[in-house]
């Protein structure tokens, strides 16, 4: 499990966080992750669409992401999950850690996106 905390978001902000949690990702070889995300201020929607248009081009669509937003806005995150979609990302954003963990061990994910570990069904994984 990733934690995310911030004050303030930017574009430039948001781009480098999730380019290093993409660099980790590919490093250790997950497919599943689960991300709590508690950042205050949050991004416009033409920089989220500038945002996941960039990420869709860096060759690591073949991981789910299941975020836990505990500034959770229902309609914020159905435009992330749209945007993300649309670019062949697989990406829940929800308001708690049950659901979020009931997605990404969901059987009914398309087995050509993801290539799990046989029996595990995501990895936890702790930074800072």
């Amino acid at each position: 499990m990733f934690y995310l905390g911030a004050r303030a978001n930017t574009y430039q902000i948001a781009k480098r966080y999730w380019t290093e949690i993409l660099a980790m990702l590919h490093r250790r070889r997950y497919t599943r992750v689960l991300i709590e995300k508690e950042v205050a201020e949050k991004l416009a929607p033409h920089d989220i669409l500038r945002l996941v248009s960039e990420l869709a081009h860096s060759g690591y669509r073949d991981i789910s992401f299941a975020i836990v937003d505990l500034g959770y806005d229902s309609q914020r995150a159905e435009f992330y999950e749209l945007v993300a979609g649309n670019r062949g990302f697989m990406v829940k954003v929800t308001d708690n850690v049950i659901d979020a963990e009931g997605w990404l061990a969901d059987r009914h994910i398309p087995v050509r996106r993801i290539a799990p570990t046989p029996g595990q069904a995501y990895s936890y994984l702790r930074t800072s």
